[in-house]
């Protein structure tokens, strides 16, 4: 994870260990985790403090259950063995790369939606994904609740647009949810300008992993001093391109996929130690520093090895305080 200090222009990365009792309910699809706890810490650029950011990550692990998709988990402990497994070759297929110059939201679906009847109600939810996606099976519209307002699509994959006029039964199936959907009513900060300026972003809706790289406007692109390489400044993915070979790559979830195309791909794995050299010149104190936990040969990789489970869902409702 990283830690960004008042007054500091790159990240403090390093490692947290935490642990979890789990309870399986299988017919759901869900795990859920209880007494989450945060071990260990190491943050090999500021050991001196990595005892004061362990104390106040506690003071923020949620106190109550989380649950995450068994599926989920699943696919990321066979990742963690195979990785392990010296004699198993490890699977690195790049997701659907969705690249936006304006305001887009994403919404993943894990696999072909599955039904199941709302109670009280003719309207059908999908259950394999954390937003809330209604199917009017008379009607063959999906419904799909998103910043305080209703969309419809004729596929799971849309075209997705606002609802018109939203039929009344939504109000008792939204409100039969309870909390335990994600209804996307806040927006990204990348887009709550836009939507504040009452701007209506384009709603992605993928079947399998995917990733949304957007920028605001056309990329903004600036040099990395002492290298061949460029970044984009107005987005908040980590995107590098290099000037040579005028290949990007971008890192997604602590991995590298490349492309000579932003928008139509296609893309490939790159693994960490086959960057381009000058990936390794890239200072820590740059704005693109954070990426250098995951390029080859250099310090901050030193920590992040193979066979870690991805945490990400747990830790991003950690909110820290400035240090």
């Amino acid at each position: 994870m990283s830690i960004q200090r008042p007054g500091s222009q790159a990240p403090t990365l390093g490692v947290i260990w935490m642990k979890a009792r789990t309870s399986v309910d299988k017919e759901s699809d869900l795990v859920s985790l209880d007494g989450i706890e945060l071990t260990r810490a190491n943050f090999p650029s500021d050991t001196a403090n990595s005892n004061a950011y362990l104390t106040t990550l506690r003071e923020h692990v949620p106190g109550g259950l989380r649950t995450i998709s068994l599926s989920r988990l699943q696919a990321s402990l066979a990742v963690s063995e195979a990785e392990t497994d010296q004699t198993q070759a490890v699977r690195n297929e790049p997701p659907k790369i969705v690249y936006s110059e304006t305001p887009a939201l994403l919404v993943l679906i894990d696999g072909k939606p599955q039904l199941r009847q709302v109670a009280g109600s003719k309207l059908l939810r999908v259950i394999n994904t954390p937003a809330l996606i209604l199917f009017d099976e008379a009607a063959g519209v999906y419904y799909l609740r998103a910043l305080k307002t209703w969309w419809n699509g004729k596929a799971p994959e849309g075209p997705w647009a606002v609802a018109p006029q939203p039929p009344a039964s939504l109000a008792g199936a939204l409100k039969a949810a309870g909390t335990q959907v994600n209804l996307m009513d806040t927006p990204p900060v990348d887009i709550e300008a836009a939507v504040a300026g009452r701007a209506i972003p384009t709603l992605h809706v993928s079947l399998g992993p995917a990733e949304l790289i957007q920028t605001a406007g056309h990329p903004e692109y600036l040099p990395i001093p002492d290298t061949q390489l460029l970044y984009i400044k107005n987005t908040s993915s980590h995107v590098v391109i290099d000037v040579a070979s005028q290949e990007n790559y971008v890192l997604i979830s602590g991995r590298w996929f490349s492309s000579k195309s932003l928008s139509n791909g296609p893309w490939s794995f790159v693994a960490g130690d086959k960057l381009p050299a000058d990936f390794v010149k890239i200072h820590d104190s740059h704005p693109k520093g954070a990426v250098l936990a995951s390029v080859s040969g250099t310090v901050q990789a030193q920590d992040f090895g193979n066979g870690a489970v991805s945490v990400n869902w747990i830790l991003a409702q950690i909110i820290v305080r400035p240090l």
